[in-house]
């Protein structure tokens, strides 16, 4: 298959599975869109792009994206999510530039940034997590970023968090905002390290590729930064003169080898957790457990030890997508005695410091995170 990015045809299958189109908990509506559908990674050696080979139609992920629960700090887990790209923000960011993040989601984000100085912020937001932020004080527009929303030369900080994995044509993306950018203005982007294999998301980012998507757009790196779970990078204006690293590369081309066997590995991970468990609590209910929770057989999720909860209330008697199971709320297992908690989400700190506060206690802790 030929690479989106450049012209190579050499590209390598990673990663083949089903998966259900629609990671979260779901309303009934929503479940009843959601279905499990193949799901192909390939990767390019030339260039260091990892793509979805198997995307779903426009309109599918159009519905998605209108009808998704996203993480939501304001409604339980999440904050610290927030951490790394603040900490970016703060030493790449004056508190009177015009800052605009695209995908705003319920502005939280933003709203952080206006207690600490900021003075002129904007959201973009097609879903209706714009009313949420607006509600909040945050200024949004509404609709998908695209080529001349903005005028040129208005902005001094482009903000995406989780937005540019979404997006079919990175390039064409980064050119629409370089246009809007004033002198010096910088391009601030936190993606998945190579992670976060699901249907929303088209790319597949790594270090070794932002520096080839920055040469190719005529954008400076000013700061890159890879750890295994996220990529964040800074962007300027630029004459494409930055260059690959072959240490980089080869380390790159080592890491998608082994992605296959550690994903089998988290699967496992998630059955023995259930298998010899006793008791589980399973807390989480976004993309992670909804991955996860798909690699288990139908009799461990049926036998009625299994019982998945969120802090997010909003969840609460949601379906996940693929399995038949339904969502708690946390907060009705305060006091509550497991023989095993499984946190299936990035943010298992956060969950046992709730689930603690709660009064809930347990065994034994695993996390699985595919």
């Amino acid at each position: 298959m030929r690479c989106p990015h450049c012209p190579s045809d050499r590209t390598v299958e990673v990663l083949s599975c089903a998966m259900p189109t629609v990671l979260s908990a779901c309303p009934p509506d929503l479940l009843a869109a959601s279905r499990r559908a193949p799901l192909a990674v390939h990767w390019c050696p030339d260039c260091m792009l990892g793509f979805n080979a198997t995307p779903l139609a426009d309109a599918e992920l159009d519905f998605i994206y209108r009808n998704y629960l996203y993480i939501s700090p304001r409604n339980g887990i999440g904050t610290s999510k927030y951490a790394g790209m603040l900490d970016l923000l703060r030493s790449h960011c004056g508190r009177g530039e015009a800052v605009v993040e695209i995908g705003c989601n319920e502005g939280y984000l933003l709203e952080t940034l206006a207690t600490e100085g900021w003075t002129d912020l904007l959201g973009i937001e097609p879903g209706p997590q714009a009313d949420e932020a607006e509600a909040h004080g945050c200024r949004v527009r509404r609709g998908f970023f695209t080529a001349g929303m903005l005028a040129d030369g208005s902005v001094d900080v482009f903000v995406l968090m989780h937005v540019f994995e979404h997006v079919p044509d990175p390039s064409a993306m980064l050119q629409a905002m370089r246009s809007a950018l004033r002198p010096g203005g910088r391009i601030i982007i936190e993606v998945p390290d190579f992670c976060g294999f699901h249907h929303q998301h088209l790319q597949y980012y790594s270090v070794p590729f932002f520096r080839r998507l920055a040469r190719a757009n005529r954008l400076a790196v000013r700061s890159l930064h890879g750890d295994g779970n996220v990529v964040r990078a800074v962007l300027t204006h630029g004459d494409g003169s930055g260059s690959p690293d072959p240490a980089e590369d080869a380390a790159m081309a080592g890491r998608v080898a082994g992605i296959a066997g550690r994903w089998r590995a988290a699967s496992e991970t998630g059955r023995a957790a259930i298998a010899d468990g006793g008791r589980v609590l399973w807390w989480g209910a976004g993309s992670a457990s909804v991955i996860a929770l798909n690699q288990l057989d139908d009799a461990l999720l049926a036998d009625g030890r299994l019982t998945v909860v969120d802090g997010d209330p909003r969840k609460a008697g949601c379906g996940i997508p693929g399995t038949g199971l339904r969502v708690a709320d946390a907060a009705a297992q305060a006091g509550s005695a497991w023989d095993t908690l499984v946190t299936a989400s990035s943010f298992s700190a956060e969950i046992m410091t709730r689930a603690a506060g709660l009064g809930i206690r347990w065994n034994r802790h695993v996390t699985v995170c595919p």
